[in-house]
């Protein structure tokens, strides 16, 4: 009997679930070959936390959310997250869902803000912020959107996008040096990418949803903000 050896490649949301890739080798015959399973345990859910994973095509954010039900307790310990709240919301409002009129879709992507400044020895130093972010994205647009003020039911038809490539915000560095003002942008950032885990991915998208908090949290905010606009308008 020949042996066998296996090791996971890398993970994968799908339309229906969660999988897992591994690469099979025959060192016996010397042949390797891949094969994919879904997984459904809550303990093979969070052994994939670390892994590499990917998005793919046409999962939408229910997709993603329905395959987290069975960890939400782990979830909202780890997140400080009402997740049987947002599945409420979500499954009540199911009818209001809507599909994307504009192109739209919602997009994990990673970026890293660079600012320069002088520190007291003269020298040019460099603060790097690096963040993983969940957004939606409008086609044409320059900058993507918070969604964590609007109702779930409103994206949660919406196909999620993994975005590899760094997006990197340049600020201008400003200081003083030798008593001479200095402003400068040119700095040079070589293109990157980042390969993110599933936990990235859950972070992320779970973060943008309970920013402000529960449901009726964003409710009670978006009528605030309504009523001190129409306060606003009446006193121009």
């Amino acid at each position: 009997m020949s042996e066998t050896s296996r090791h996971i490649q890398n993970y994968s949301f799908e339309c229906d679930g969660l999988y897992v890739q591994h690469w099979n080798y025959d060192h016996e015959k010397d042949r390797g070959w891949s094969t994919t399973e879904k997984i459904t345990e809550p303990k093979e859910i969070l052994a994939a936390f670390n892994r590499s994973c990917e998005i793919g095509q046409d999962v939408k954010l229910l997709d993603i959310l329905t395959t987290l039900e069975p960890i939400k307790q782990i979830l909202e310990l780890i997140m400080l997250l009402d997740f049987d709240a947002v599945i409420n919301d979500y499954n009540t409002n199911i009818s209001k869902a809507v599909l994307p009129d504009r192109g739209q879709y919602l997009e994990v992507y990673c970026s890293c803000g660079i600012e320069g400044f002088i520190d007291d020895k003269d020298k040019m130093k460099h603060d790097f912020e690096f963040s993983i972010s969940f957004h939606e994205v409008v086609p044409g647009e320059d900058f993507p959107y918070a969604i964590d003020l609007a109702p779930i039911y409103e994206y949660i038809l919406f196909p999620v996008v993994l975005n590899k490539n760094v997006k990197i915000y340049l600020y201008q560095v400003n200081g003083t040096k030798n008593n001479t003002n200095i402003t400068n942008t040119n700095i040079n950032v070589p293109e990157a990418k980042h390969y993110f885990t599933t936990y990235e991915i859950i972070k992320a998208i779970l973060w943008e949803i309970g920013f402000v908090g529960s449901p009726e949290d964003k409710q009670q905010l978006r009528e605030q903000i309504d009523q001190s606009m129409k306060e606003i308008e009446e006193q121009t």
